[in-house]
C-alpha cells in the first residue's frame, strides 16, 4: 500500500514536471516571435513576387486559381480552387518563418523578416 503512495505521488511530480517545462517552452516561443515585414510567393519553387507586409492589398495568383490579400501586416489565402481548401484553412501569417502552402498548385507564401544587404 504504501509503495503506491510513493508511486502515484513520483507519477504526479513526473507529470508536473512534464506540465512546467511545456509551459516555459511555450512562453519562450511565444515571446522571441519576430514579426515578418515581407511576403514572399513561390510557385513551382521560383519566386514569382515579393509583397510588403505592411501594404495592403489583394494579390491574383496562378492565372487567379490563389487569392492572396495583405491587410493590416497579415497574409493569407481567401480564394482557392484546390480541392482540399488547406492553403485557406492555414488563416492569417505575419511572423518570421510562418508559410501557407497549396500543394495542387505546388504554392508557397512565407513571411521573411528584413533583408541585411
Amino acid at each position: 500500500m504504501i509503495n503506491k503512495i510513493k508511486k502515484y505521488k513520483l507519477d504526479i511530480l513526473i507529470v508536473a514536471i512534464i506540465i512546467f517545462i511545456s509551459l516555459i517552452t511555450s512562453l519562450i516561443i511565444s515571446l522571441t516571435k519576430e514579426q515578418g515585414n515581407l511576403v514572399v510567393v513561390k510557385i513551382k519553387n521560383e519566386e514569382i513576387a515579393s509583397y510588403q507586409l505592411n501594404i495592403d492589398g489583394k494579390y491574383s495568383l496562378n492565372n487567379g486559381t490563389n487569392i492572396l490579400i495583405i491587410e493590416d501586416n497579415y497574409a493569407w489565402i481567401v480564394e482557392a480552387d484546390c480541392p482540399d481548401k488547406l492553403c485557406i484553412k492555414k488563416g492569417k501569417i505575419s511572423n518570421v518563418g510562418e508559410s501557407i502552402i497549396c500543394l495542387p498548385h505546388r504554392l508557397i507564401i512565407t513571411i521573411e523578416g528584413e533583408m541585411n544587404e
